[in-house]
Formats: structure tokens, C-alpha cells, sequence
């Protein structure tokens, strides 16, 4: 009867230590869950509070240097992101959220929105997965594109500064589009001019024909904005252009705030090359370097290359040696 008795707890006991395990890791489980939860809340809420200081000192920045009533556009967006960081915290918990995926995704997009202001929308998908390339502080052979409009200074002192803008802002509008059709990156506004490169973050295979092609197309479309400007009885923009193809240094550079680069002799070069086309009275100067960069990519007998006339080797400041250039007529000349 003993041993029976003895058998018998032996048997519960076996029969309670699978339970009292999963009680157990049930017990791990929760504390870990609890554990993560309580950290990616405080974690949250660090981050919350950070870009809610951020954003109010934006806000208050905002009138002072521009106190005009626009700003309030941008304070109401400021109040957007603060809304969606408050949003991340009442919903964020360990695990999968869709409320929370939502407002992460909000975010994401808005980080592509500034990437798109920049890149083409090739780059954009690029550096949405990775955003190395920016980072890194390197050396590549690139293709550099100024435009500028001639003469905008006397262009501008006969006309209202509301005129001014608004034929600036038209002409932005369709330089850029070029740049991003023709797979550019659009580096910087330079008052009535840009600069856009090509191969930049990543080199391509076709850097140097696309920035020809993309000055090109922006040729095509000047004109054809000037045919409209004409109709509506207003003066032509002269549009100019310099290409050139080269070595240039590129990454992040500044200490609190932070702009991808691409600096070098290439582009002051590219800079000389485009402001000879006021003495060549031409719309578009490209060094060799690039015209023989860009044959090599689309083969020599490519329809690029027709309006294209050779010229002698000009001395460019900054360069050692005279470069031989190629220029193309405005139109109608």
C-alpha cells in the first residue's frame, strides 16, 4: 500500500512539471513582453519629446526670420509632424500595429518628400532602402550641368519683384523636371540658375549622354516656353548651359547641419565652361571630356551629337591646360 501511494504522487508529480514549465516560460514570456513594451514606450516618448523641442523651436524661428502670414502654412505643418509623433506613442507596443505602421509609414513619406525635392525617383527608391551613399565621403567621375538665364539682372530691374518670382519659380519648375526625367540630381537653386548632377549618389552607365540630353531637352523646353511667354506679349529668357565631365569629391559636409555635397575642379570648371557661352554667343558650351564620355556611352553617330560643333581648346581657369570644348547654336541662329 506504501509503494502504491509512493507511485502514486510520483505519477502527479510528473504529471504537474510539464504544467508548472509552461506556467513558467507563460511567466518569461509576459515579463519579457512587458519588458520590451515598457523600453520601446520610453523609447518612444525620448524620441517624441526630442522632435517636439525641435519642432517648437522651428515654429518660434519661423516669424522671426520671415514674419509674414504664409509662415502659418508651415506652422500648421509643424503641428502635423507633432501630431503624428503624439500618435506613435498612444499606439506603439511590441509587435505588429497597424495604427502604428500607419504613422511610421506617414513618416517614411515624408523622408521620401525630401528626397524626391533632390533625387530622381530612381535615387528616391534607392536611398529609401539605404542611405549610405550619402554618408560617405568619396571620389567619383561625374557629370556636372549649370544652367543660368543671361542677362537676369536687367531682366529683373525693369519688373516687379512678384514678376521676378513668378517667372523664376516657372523656370525652376521646368529645369527640374528635366534634371529628374534624365535621371539628375538636383544639387542646388543658384538664384536665376541650377546646378544638377549626374552619376551622383550612384555612378551610371550613361552619366555623361544623360546630361547632355538632359541640357538638350532643357533647351527644347525654353524655347517652348518662350513661344508661350512670347503670345502672352512677354520678353524671352536666353538660357545657357555648361557641361563638363570629371573627378569630384562628394558626401555630407557642415557640423550641425548636415548637405550632401559634390565639390571639385570639375565643377568649377563646369561653372568657367557654362559662362562662355556669352562670348561664343552660343546656348550651350560642353568640354570634351564629356561629349567623348557620353560617345562612348550612346556610339558617335547618336543624334545627340549633331548639333554639336567642335571648337579650338579654351584656356579655363583653374584648369593646367586649354580643354577643347563643343558648343551648340541657340535656335533659329
Amino acid at each position: 500500500m506504501h509503494e502504491s501511494i509512493v507511485e502514486r504522487l510520483d505519477l502527479s508529480t510528473a504529471l504537474l512539471r510539464p504544467r508548472i514549465r509552461r506556467d513558467t516560460e507563460t511567466d518569461t514570456v509576459q515579463f519579457a513582453q512587458a519588458a520590451l513594451a515598457a523600453a520601446k514606450q520610453e523609447g518612444l516618448q525620448l524620441a517624441v519629446r526630442a522632435r517636439y523641442v525641435a519642432l517648437a523651436v522651428i515654429a518660434c524661428l519661423l516669424p522671426v526670420i520671415n514674419p509674414t502670414w504664409e509662415q502659418l502654412y508651415y506652422v500648421v505643418v509643424l503641428g502635423l509632424f507633432a501630431l503624428i509623433g503624439w500618435g506613435q506613442v498612444r499606439v506603439g507596443r511590441v509587435g505588429v500595429s497597424r495604427p502604428e505602421l500607419a504613422l511610421l509609414f506617414c513618416d517614411l513619406e515624408r523622408e521620401r518628400g525630401n528626397l524626391a525635392r533632390y533625387f530622381s525617383p530612381n535615387v528616391v527608391e534607392e536611398l529609401s532602402r539605404n542611405d549610405e551613399p550619402l554618408k560617405q565621403v568619396r571620389t567619383q567621375n561625374v557629370a556636372v550641368l549649370f544652367v543660368d538665364i543671361a542677362g537676369f539682372t536687367a531682366f529683373a530691374d525693369a519688373r516687379t519683384p512678384e514678376e521676378v518670382v513668378r517667372t523664376l519659380r516657372e523656370f525652376h519648375a521646368l529645369m527640374e523636371r528635366e534634371v529628374f526625367r534624365h535621371n539628375g540630381t538636383l544639387d542646388k537653386y543658384l538664384g536665376d540658375g541650377l546646378m544638377a548632377t549626374f552619376g551622383t549618389p550612384f555612378v551610371g552607365k550613361a552619366d555623361a549622354s544623360n546630361a547632355l540630353r538632359c541640357a538638350q531637352a532643357m533647351m527644347a523646353t525654353a524655347n517652348s516656353w518662350n513661344g508661350q511667354r512670347k503670345t502672352a506679349g512677354e520678353a524671352p529668357i536666353r538660357v545657357s548651359f555648361g557641361l563638363h565631365y570629371g573627378p569630384v569629391v562628394l558626401g555630407d559636409i557642415g557640423l550641425t547641419r548636415l548637405e550632401f555635397a559634390v565639390i571639385g575642379s570639375t565643377v568649377n570648371a563646369a561653372s568657367r565652361i557654362e559662362a562662355l557661352t556669352r562670348a561664343l554667343d552660343c546656348a550651350l558650351v560642353a568640354s570634351d571630356a564629356l561629349v567623348e564620355r557620353a560617345k562612348t556611352e550612346l556610339g558617335s553617330a547618336d543624334a545627340a551629337f549633331r548639333p554639336l560643333a567642335a571648337q579650338s581648346p579654351q584656356t579655363i581657369r583653374g584648369l593646367e591646360q586649354p580643354i577643347a570644348i563643343w558648343i551648340q547654336a541657340r535656335a533659329g541662329k
